[in-house]
């Protein structure tokens, strides 16, 4: 095991498939499950059931970390709320029972600002119908941590529990709000960018809009998920996967705003794929779809500027790696919203300026494959076997993502069934100086170039590694072969 391996990494935090890996076989490993579970660790949904009685006991647990800890339309006190009620929420559980609340707080942190945080905590509260039955509270020496981290447990109770595995074929989803607002609204503000545009975080306890589809569809309600940290994407990519199920998505009926989409445009940013805090997407059977959407509309949270025509994307029943549509359908959004040339690969250019080029995920994958198949065909292989990837941390592309895409491009050609493995690479940086090495971190700037400093003058870092987005090599039957 190399040094790199024994360390974490900002990709272990995107909740994709290192954040899985080092859930399970780490974090986890060690832990036995509760026998009686009908939901348990090892499902890694929202939240655990618990059957008490004729009831079923939801419980959960979120750690809240955010800069800057103030952004329009929120603070790290409504994100703490709001992101436990709507884990419990999306299990079913919109009647929620209590919260705890664990408040870690770095010295000289200003009282003022922490008095606002607990006002908008208590305001989610009562709009949630959720109180605070129990908390602690810590303060950590200055600069062992940054400004307040906050701790949510909750439990509720749940009728119906609809887990994130529960679709099935020709299930309807239903997306309740706009997307990716939030995730816009705080790069913004933490980048200092304008934007020209009204953007607030959508940041809010939807448990009470999901008891209304709940009452409307009762167990016609397959599966709920939010869909936060990887968006819209990562999120049904998760259903997807845990149900067995392909995704067919309609882009036209996914209901986005204008300014979300131009500032994505604008960033290199895909809207499926930016962060959500008041957004819940729901599976519910084709007899009660349109009596589930109607309820939605009928909410006061439900009512978002753009509504959908239709229910917003139907389930195929085609294998999840490989969807009949996807294919087409993520390459007409992909061509939509990206202009430059699939043939360039690197997620990422950069120089002294730094100007940045962007690539979707879909545009890297397509042209990886392309290179895959046409170094097969050199060699007169018919069939790929595996396929690997090299990609840097600093890109912030999500290996998950990356994998799906290329799995579903891959499909009917001859590495249809090729084993897709990636390989983080950490970012290595040059001064002019003479310092060189690793920076100790990389801001959260997803799909564009950070501005790394040298921790000796402070002057921008060139990046020597962790920029890369390439295939490494590619395995054909009877030979491997280097790319």
């Amino acid at each position: 095991m190399s040094e790199d391996d024994e360390r974490i990494t900002l990709t272990h935090g995107t909740g994709g498939q290192a954040t899985r890996d080092l859930v399970s076989e780490t974090l986890t490993a060690g832990f036995e499950d509760a026998t009686d579970a009908l939901v348990g660790l090892a499902d890694f949904d929202d939240g655990a059931v618990l059957p008490i009685g004729e009831k079923n006991l939801v419980v959960t647990t979120d750690t809240h970390v955010v800069q800057p800890p103030f952004f329009p339309g929120g603070d790290i006190g409504r994100l703490a709320v709001s992101g436990t009620v709507n884990d419990l929420a999306v299990m079913g559980a919109t009647d929620v029972r209590g919260l705890t609340s664990g408040v870690v707080i770095e010295a000289n942190y200003p009282h003022e600002k922490l008095e606002r945080i607990a006002d908008s905590m208590a305001e989610a509260c009562k709009e949630a119908d959720a109180p605070v039955v129990s908390g602690d509270t810590k303060v950590m020496g200055n600069g062992e941590l940054d400004g307040v981290t906050i701790n949510t447990a909750g439990v509720g109770v749940a009728d119906h529990v609809t887990p994130d595995s529960g679709l099935s074929p020709q299930d309807v989803l239903l997306v309740t709000n706009t997307i990716g607002e939030h995730g816009i609204a705080l790069l913004a503000e933490r980048e200092g960018i304008d934007f020209e545009a009204d953007l607030e975080s959508d940041v809010q306890p939807v448990n009470d809009l999901l008891a209304a589809a709940l009452e409307a569809g009762g167990e016609a309600v397959t599966a709920m998920k939010d869909p936060t940290r990887a968006g819209l994407a990562g999120a049904l990519n998760e259903m997807a996967r845990k149900s067995e199920v392909g995704i067919e998505v309609t882009d036209e009926r996914v209901p986005v705003t204008g300014d979300v989409t131009g500032a994505g445009e604008l960033l290199g940013l895909d809207p499926y794929q930016i962060a959500n805090e008041g957004v819940a997407i729901l599976g519910v059977e084709p007899t009660a779809a349109e009596d589930v959407l109607e309820a939605l509309r009928a909410h006061p949270k439900g009512q978002t500027p753009r509504p959908s025509a239709k229910p917003s994307t139907t389930i195929t029943a085609e294998s999840f790696s490989t969807p009949a549509s996807a294919t087409a359908t993520c390459a007409s959004r992909a061509r939509k919203l990206f202009h430059e040339s699939a043939d360039d690969v690197s997620p990422a250019k950069h120089g002294r300026d730094g100007g940045a080029l962007t690539v979707h995920e879909l545009s890297i994958a397509q042209s990886l494959v392309e290179q895959a198949v046409d170094a097969a065909d050199e060699h007169g292989a018919e069939r790929i076997d595996r396929l690997e990837l090299l990609v840097g941390e600093a890109t912030h592309l999500n290996p998950d993502q990356l994998t799906f895409c290329v799995e579903t491009v891959a499909a009917e050609t001859p590495a249809a069934e090729a084993e897709v493995t990636v390989t983080s690479v950490s970012p290595e940086g040059v001064c002019d100086c003479g310092w060189s090495g690793q920076p100790a971190e990389i801001p959260d700037l997803p799909m564009a170039v950070p501005d790394l400093r040298c921790p000796e003058c402070d002057s921008r870092l060139e990046l020597t590694a962790g920029t890369e987005c390439r295939l490494a090599r590619i395995s054909v039957p009877e030979t491997a072969n280097a790319t």
